[in-house]
């Protein structure tokens, strides 16, 4: 890096630059390197299978989309005296390798996310952002109350800003978009309850806080069945639904929010990920 802002001080410098300067300084070839992080386009997808556990040793296999990276891949085996630490070379679309690690109760591949690659969906928790991403979204209120149902429009346009959003008067979700369900159908909401929150009349369990909907509203995002992110609000009072659908682009990092009824601070967080399919749990 000296080399580098000594041979280009105020003059441009490419990134063929900077491989040069370290391979010069390292002695080493770099063009797989660069041509692989700097030209392609893409990311490494990896999945791991065939998990066997012998004696002390856990061997198991990695694989990876072709075309093939070349990956320095860590692990992690869980065992009673410790996590053991291994790192292996992955520059094929499949590589077995072995693991001493006595006693191991999993095997975890890249479990801190170190590498850049493609994450599995489960790996990622849902969040308002991911309803944002998409162009056009579903709205669905609820099949009664007047009042709800009224102010779900005025929700919709402000949500989408657009003079005409889609709303499904029927109930149902569109199981191929994006949707917006306000107040659904139990059987609807039972398909798209998160694990952390539950729903008991007007009052709504979210990891253990109890939280009265007569005084507060709830939005979270949520995994649908068709593997999209849809949006559920909960809410008793059309007016503060009204004003709502304009509120939520500042929250987009989120997966839950809850709006006092009265204003003040907005409570806000993430749902726990599901476990990776990197993952994987050692029988005994």
């Amino acid at each position: 890096l000296r080399a580098v802002y000594r041979d280009f001080r105020g003059r441009p410098a490419a990134w063929s630059d900077f491989i040069e300067a370290v391979e010069t300084a390292s002695g080493r070839d770099l063009d797989a390197f660069a041509a692989q992080w700097l030209s392609r386009v893409g990311a490494p997808t990896l999945a791991v299978g065939d998990v066997q556990r012998d004696g002390d040793q856990v061997r198991f296999t990695l694989r990876q989309a072709e075309p093939a990276y070349d990956l320095l891949v860590p692990g992690v085996g869980a065992t009673p005296a410790g996590d053991v630490h291994q790192s292996g070379r992955l520059a094929a679309p499949e590589q077995g390798y072995t693991v001493t690690a006595p006693g191991a109760t999993q095997i975890a591949v890249d479990p801190d996310n170190d590498l850049f690659r493609h994450r599995d969906p489960t790996e990622i928790e849902p969040t308002l952002s991911q309803v944002f991403a998409v162009d056009e979204h579903v709205f669905v209120p609820p099949v009664s109350g007047g009042l709800i149902k009224m102010a779900a429009k005025t929700f919709a346009a402000d949500f989408c800003e657009c003079e005409a959003p889609e709303i499904r008067a029927n109930g149902e979700p569109d199981e191929g978009a994006v949707n917006v369900l306000i107040n659904p159908a139990p059987m609807v909401f039972e398909m798209r309850q998160p694990p952390a929150l539950q729903l008991h009349g007007d009052l709504v369990f979210l990891d253990g806080r109890r939280i009265d909907l007569a005084e507060h509203d709830v939005v979270f995002a949520v995994a649908a069945p068709s593997g999209t992110t849809d949006l559920v609000v909960l809410t008793r009072n059309a007016g503060r639904l009204q004003g709502l659908g304009s509120r939520l682009g500042h929250y987009g990092k989120y997966s839950w929010l809850v709006f006092p009824a009265g204003g003040g601070r907005v409570e806000r967080g993430n749902w726990q990920p599901a476990a990776s399919p990197l993952t994987v749990v050692l029988g005994p």
